[in-house]
C-alpha cells in the first residue's frame, strides 16, 4: 500500500511541474516587423537564430580610420582628393612597402615527422616535364579605349605576354579601312613591347548578311596577320540575356544564330591561314545544375555538324571560391571530347577569357576592399592554376592596367587609387615568370586554400626552378565582410557559404620536397624565397637567399611557415646565379621593370592631368 502511495504521489509531482512549465514558459515571438533595421532588441537578444543579422557580432576592424582605397573615394566610386601626404595621413596602415623585413620564419630542412593537417606536402618531380606553359596563359584584359604608353610598359613589367585589343567590326555592313585599321595603335604599341595583341570581333547580332561580313572579317584578319596577329577571340557573352542576338532584351539568345555568325568569321579567318588561332564564343553560363548547359550542347553540335573549326573553346567565371574553377573546367573538359573540331588540335583547348573573383565597381557599384589585398592574390592565383590543371591553356582575367578615362580608380585594376601596385600585381609578376619555362609536375594543390605549380628554365646554361606557392582562406570572404557588403558584390556569394568551403583546411606551414634536381648529389645550391602579403611586395625572405646541399637520393627539401592569405615563389638554382627578376634579359633592360608603383604614378598622374582640364 505505501509503495501505491508512493508512486502516486510521484506522478503528481511530474505532471506538476510539466504543467508549470507550459503554463509559465515564455512563447519565442517571431520579431515581425524588426528583423533586418540592424537593432537587436530585446526579443531578438533572448533567441538570437531568430535574426543573426541585426545581433550578429562582427570581427573587429583593423583600423578606425579609413583605408588606402576608402580614403580617395567619393561614394560614386570616383577620386576626391589626389594629395597623396594628406591621404596617407588617414591610413594607418600603408600597404605593400617596397621594402620589409619578414617576420616569416627562416627555410629550414622538411620536417621528418608526420605531416600535421595545418601543413602543406607539396612535391616536385624536376624530371618529368609537361611541356612549356602556354604563352595564352599570361594575359591580361587591354582597355576598350587607347591603352597608353605607361600602361603597356606596366603590362611589360609585369611580365604578361598577352592582351585582349578590341576592333570597330561589328556586323561588317560597312567595312572600310578606317574600320579596318582602328585597333591598329594598339596593336603595333603592343607587338613593340613583345606583348602578343588578341583582338575581339564583337558582333552584338547576327548580321543581316553573312557573306558580306565574312568577306570584311577575312579583309581585316589578313591586315592584322600580316603585322604579326596570331591568335582571334570572338563574341562576348552570345548566350547573355542582354544582348540582341536574335530575340528581345531579357531573353536567352538563340545558339543557332550565334553558331552560323561564328561559322562565317571562323572560316574567313581560316581562309586567311590555317595557323591562325581562333578562340570563342566567351560564354556566360557554362553549366547548369552541374551539367553543360543546353544552350552550349546546340552550339557545339552545329559546330560539329557544319565542319566550323573552333581551337580554344572559351567562357568566364566569376566566383570567390578556387573550387568553381576546377568544377567548372572538369565539366567543359569532359565535355569537349565529344567534339573533334580544331584543325590544331583536334579537341579544342580550353580558356577562359574573363574571370575574377567577383563583378567589379563598374557593375556592382560598390568599390570592394579586398581588391586591394592579398586575399584578392591568392583567390585568383589559386583559381588560375585549378584552370591550368584542368587544361586551360588562355587565361585573361579581367584585372586591367589602364585607367578608364572618366573613373581615375577601379577596384579591379592592378593599380590602387594613387598608382601604387596591389599584391595581385605582384602575384601575376610572380606567375608571369613562368612563361617560357617547362612545367614540372607537382602535387600539393587542394583545389580550394591551397595551390602549387612550378617550372624550370635554362639560364647562361644553368638550370633554374621556380615553384609558386599560394595559400588562401577562402571562408575569411565571409568573415571578415559583412552581409550588406556581400550582397553588393553580386557574384557567385552562394560558393562561398558551402559546404566545400566551411570544411576547407587552412594551412600554416608548407613542406616541400623537389625529386631529381638538375644538381649532382652534394653540390650546394641557392634557394631564395620571394614574399607577397599586405607587408611584403615581393621582398626576399632571406637577403641573399640560403644554401643547401642536395641530397644523396638527387632531392631536395625544405618547409616554412606560410600565412593565409599570402604567395610565396621559391627559386633554386646554383650558387651564382642571378635573381628571379634579373633572369629575363628583355625585361631586366628596362630601368622599370620591378618598379610598377613609377608607371603607374606616372599612368595616374597622367590620366588625372587630363580629366581635371
Amino acid at each position: 500500500m505505501k509503495k501505491i502511495i508512493l508512486v502516486i504521489i510521484v506522478i503528481v509531482v511530474v505532471a506538476g511541474g510539466l504543467g508549470g512549465y507550459f503554463i509559465f514558459k515564455k512563447p519565442v515571438v517571431a520579431p515581425v516587423g524588426k528583423c533586418g533595421d540592424n537593432i537587436c532588441d530585446a526579443v531578438e537578444k533572448e533567441n538570437l537564430n531568430a535574426c543573426p543579422q541585426d545581433c550578429a557580432v562582427l570581427p573587429p576592424s583593423s583600423s578606425s580610420t579609413k583605408t588606402d582605397s576608402e580614403c580617395d573615394l567619393n561614394k560614386d566610386g570616383k577620386v576626391d582628393s589626389f594629395e597623396e601626404e594628406k591621404c596617407q595621413q588617414k591610413s594607418s596602415a600603408q600597404p605593400l612597402p617596397e621594402s620589409s623585413s619578414s617576420k616569416s620564419s627562416p627555410i629550414s630542412a622538411a620536417s621528418s615527422s608526420k605531416t600535421s593537417k595545418s601543413t602543406a606536402s607539396v612535391t616536385v618531380d624536376a624530371s618529368q616535364s609537361l611541356g612549356k606553359f602556354s604563352p595564352y596563359l599570361f594575359g591580361y584584359a587591354g582597355s576598350p579605349k587607347t591603352m597608353t604608353d605607361e600602361s603597356i610598359k606596366l603590362a611589360r613589367s609585369a611580365g604578361y605576354k598577352l592582351a585582349l585589343v578590341s576592333t570597330k567590326i561589328g556586323d561588317g555592313a560597312n567595312c572600310d579601312n578606317s574600320l579596318i585599321t582602328a585597333a591598329d595603335a594598339q596593336i603595333d604599341a603592343l607587338l613593340k613591347a613583345g606583348i602578343e595583341p588578341m583582338p575581339l570581333f564583337d558582333p552584338l547580332k547576327k548580321p543581316s548578311n553573312l557573306d558580306a561580313y565574312a568577306a570584311c572579317v577575312k579583309k581585316t584578319g589578313k591586315h592584322l596577320f600580316d603585322k604579326g596577329v596570331k591568335i582571334f577571340r570572338f563574341t562576348n557573352e552570345p548566350d547573355g540575356s542582354w544582348t540582341d542576338w536574335g530575340r528581345k532584351k531579357g531573353e536567352q539568345s538563340n545558339p543557332v544564330d550565334v553558331a552560323q555568325t561564328y561559322e562565317a568569321w571562323a572560316k574567313a579567318l581560316k581562309s586567311v591561314d590555317k595557323s591562325i588561332i581562333i578562340e570563342g564564343p566567351a560564354i556566360m553560363i557554362i553549366t547548369e545544375n552541374g551539367l553543360i548547359a543546353d544552350w552550349v550542347k546546340k552550339f557545339l553540335n552545329y559546330l560539329s555538324e557544319h565542319n566550323a573549326p573552333l581551337d580554344i573553346f572559351s567562357f568566364h567565371i566569376y566566383s570567390a571560391s578556387p573550387y568553381r574553377y576546377y568544377r567548372e573546367f572538369n565539366v567543359v573538359k569532359n565535355e569537349l571530347q565529344k567534339y573533334k573540331i580544331s584543325p590544331l588540335y583536334g579537341v579544342p583547348k580550353l580558356g577562359n577569357d574573363e574571370w575574377l573573383m567577383k563583378l567589379g565597381d563598374l557593375w556592382s557599384g560598390v568599390y570592394s576592399e579586398e581588391f586591394d589585398k592579398t586575399w584578392a592574390a591568392s583567390a585568383q592565383l589559386n583559381g588560375l592554376v585549378n584552370m591550368i590543371e584542368e587544361g586551360a591553356v588562355l587565361s585573361v582575367p579581367t584585372f586591367g592596367i589602364d585607367i578608364e578615362q572618366d573613373v581615375l580608380c577601379h577596384d579591379f585594376l592592378l593599380i590602387n587609387c594613387r598608382g601604387k601596385a596591389k599584391p595581385v600585381f605582384y602575384a601575376f609578376q610572380a606567375f608571369n615568370q613562368l612563361a617560357e619555362t617547362n612545367r614540372l609536375k607537382i602535387s600539393g594543390t587542394d583545389k580550394m586554400n591551397f595551390a602549387a605549380i612550378s617550372g624550370i628554365k635554362e639560364v647562361n646554361g644553368d638550370k633554374q626552378i621556380i615553384v609558386i606557392l599560394s595559400n588562401h582562406d577562402v571562408s575569411s570572404y565571409s568573415n571578415t565582410y559583412p552581409a550588406p557588403v556581400l550582397n553588393n558584390m553580386v557574384a557567385a556569394n552562394a560558393d562561398v557559404s558551402s559546404g566545400d568551403v566551411k570544411n576547407a583546411q587552412v594551412y600554416k606551414k608548407f613542406e616541400l620536397k623537389i625529386n631529381n634536381v638538375p644538381w649532382k648529389n652534394s653540390q650546394i645550391i641557392t634557394v631564395k624565397r620571394y614574399l607577397i602579403d599586405d607587408n611584403n611586395a615581393l621582398v626576399l625572405s632571406e637577403k641573399n637567399g640560403q644554401s643547401i646541399t642536395v641530397a644523396n637520393d638527387g632531392s631536395v627539401s625544405l618547409s616554412a611557415e606560410i600565412s593565409a592569405p599570402q604567395v610565396q615563389i621559391i627559386t633554386l638554382s646554383l650558387k651564382d646565379s642571378p635573381s628571379l627578376f634579373s633572369m629575363n634579359p628583355v625585361l631586366a633592360a628596362d630601368e622599370n621593370y620591378g618598379k610598377p608603383d613609377v608607371l603607374g604614378k606616372q599612368m595616374f598622374e597622367k590620366t588625372r592631368s587630363k580629366t581635371m582640364q
